[in-house]
């Protein structure tokens, strides 16, 4: 194998490996009971959503080791506004991190999680979490179907 040739085989295997992810876990401030379902969002709009165990597993290369800003989105959850009235956080996520995101509950019933679906401790497994859980097999089973049956929906 050429010298070159080897430079280049060595720089590939030392960027193409996987980034371990950043742990982000999203709880209600009052009680640290973990909220699902709460979005996170950057300003160049790559979306990750907490899963049944409030969790997220932050993957981004780019975006590892930099403060980043991040926009918070959840039905009944919120976090404080900044300056320009935008509900958001700022995190340094690094690899094996934990990041915790303290979330306020404006609604009277806390949020249990999703009970249908795939996926519903999708976030915890990529972090080696949850092993244990196996999916119902249901997907999709989250919408109503109309059908017509003798002139009536």
């Amino acid at each position: 194998m050429k010298l070159s040739n080897y430079f280049l085989f060595l720089a590939l295997a030392v960027t193409s490996r996987a980034v371990e992810p950043c742990r982000i876990e999203i709880v209600e401030e009052r009680t640290g009971w973990p909220v699902p379902l709460v979005e996170l969002r950057t300003t160049h709009h790559a979306r990750f959503v907490s899963d049944n165990a409030g969790r997220i597993a932050f993957d981004l290369p780019e975006l590892m080791g930099r403060e980043t800003w991040f926009v918070v989105q959840g039905h009944g959850y919120e976090v404080k506004a900044d300056g320009f009235g935008i509900r958001g956080v700022r995190l340094k996520p690094e690899p094996g991190k934990t990041l915790r995101v303290e979330v306020r509950r404006t609604i009277i019933a806390q949020l249990v999680g999703r009970l249908t679906g795939e996926g519903l401790f999708a976030e915890s497994q990529k972090l080696g979490l949850e092993a244990g859980w196996r999916e119902p097999g249901l997907i999709g089973q989250d919408s109503v179907q109309n059908a017509v049956h003798r002139g009536r929906l």
